[in-house]
């Protein structure tokens, strides 16, 4: 065994002795454990470290999860609290030198659910029920709008259906002789009903996707707008005008008006969002980030990643991000700072040292 897997693996055992301290269901179990602890960290500098590390992303987990805890969980922590242990203190006792950087962050995410009461009160991502919208129909002229949290579906006059991820918007037009739609943000799936006299348009920033029965999923990204097709085949047209045949199982990006290549995609990736997952397949870890970014309460801040174009290949539930974070920052050796930024809770991950 190596010394990074002999860390990690250390790491690990005082994250299960941490979680355990915290499943005692009564005060002397929790305080034979906080024994545990103490006798744990003691062993060595090396052990002492680990329990640092494993503290740092206990709460790192607790800031992140869902604060609308059951009853028994919330009194069962304020029991603990009364008792007079907390982790942060402990752990300066446990240790014989002074806090380094991460017990001061350690500190500093400890007390994020009384710095940010925001994060609370809106509703959280973390083991969520997305909201299904019963299909009804539209007037020709609407404007479709679904939350953060919350996935729309629609039936259109045309017999069409498009489908909203969280926080998206499409502007519906339709016409005696065309079918128009405009993504105004987010991302949106249409399954389009044959009528090869009225094309089925979606624009988007400054990408047309062109249709006349076929199924697709549109995303808009700041100044890139994807397109993947999983049925029949689309004509993408960016600011050259010039057009971009995309057939199933196919993808395309428009960035800056310039379209891309075409390349090949997995009809389960581009819509796993349908199903609450999110599918990567060797994207950058950047990427990555970015798109858990969009279904959290807070600011995924990846400006300071070590090595951002790291390939991912991972699966995640939409409504379990904060494991998502946790498990990349243990893959990728990172650690986190909970900042409040101008648009709300940043965390800025960077490299973790001394591991």
């Amino acid at each position: 065994m190596d010394s990074a897997t002999s860390t990690d693996a250390l790491t690990d055992e005082a994250f299960a002795l941490i979680q355990a301290y915290y499943d005692a269901d009564s005060e002397p179990l929790a305080e034979q454990r906080k024994q545990q602890m103490d006798q744990w960290c003691l062993r060595s500098e090396q052990h002492r470290n680990a329990m640092a590390a494993a503290a740092e992303e206990w709460q790192l987990m607790g800031a992140l999860a869902d604060v609308a805890e059951r009853p028994e969980t919330t009194l069962h922590t304020a029991n603990k609290q009364s008792s007079g242990f907390r982790l942060a203190d402990w752990l300066g006792q446990c240790s014989p030198v002074r806090l380094s950087g991460a017990f001061a962050l350690l500190l500093a995410i400890a007390t994020l659910p009384f710095i940010w009461p925001a994060i609370h009160s809106a509703p959280h991502n973390n083991d969520q029920t997305v909201h299904q919208v019963a299909e009804t129909q539209l007037d020709y002229r609407n404007r479709l709008q679904s939350l953060h949290g919350e996935t729309l579906s629609r039936t259109l006059p045309d017999g069409s259906t498009v489908s909203l991820n969280w926080d998206s918007e499409v502007a519906i037009e339709f016409s005696a002789g065309q079918r128009s739609l405009t993504l105004v943000r987010g991302e949106a799936f249409f399954e389009v009903t044959h009528d090869s006299n009225r094309p089925f348009i979606v624009k988007s920033g400054d990408a047309r996707v062109r249709a006349v029965g076929t199924a697709f999923n549109v995303r808009a990204i700041e100044d890139q707008v994807r397109v993947a097709v999983t049925e029949g085949t689309v004509a993408v047209t960016g600011e050259s005008r010039s057009t971009t045949l995309v057939n199933a199982n196919q993808k395309v990006a428009v960035t800056a008006g310039q379209t891309g290549k075409v390349q090949s995609s997995a009809n389960l990736q581009a819509t796993a969002w349908q199903q609450g997952s999110m599918i990567f397949d060797g994207q950058p870890l950047a990427e990555v980030l970015q798109e858990i970014d969009r279904y959290t309460q807070y600011r995924i801040d990846s400006r300071f990643l070590p090595n951002p174009d790291a390939p991912v290949s991972a699966t995640y539930f939409i409504s379990r991000t904060d494991e998502a974070v946790r498990s990349l920052m243990q893959l990728f050796n990172l650690r986190a700072d909970m900042r409040d930024g101008i648009d709300g809770p940043r965390l800025v991950l960077r490299a973790r040292l001394g591991r």
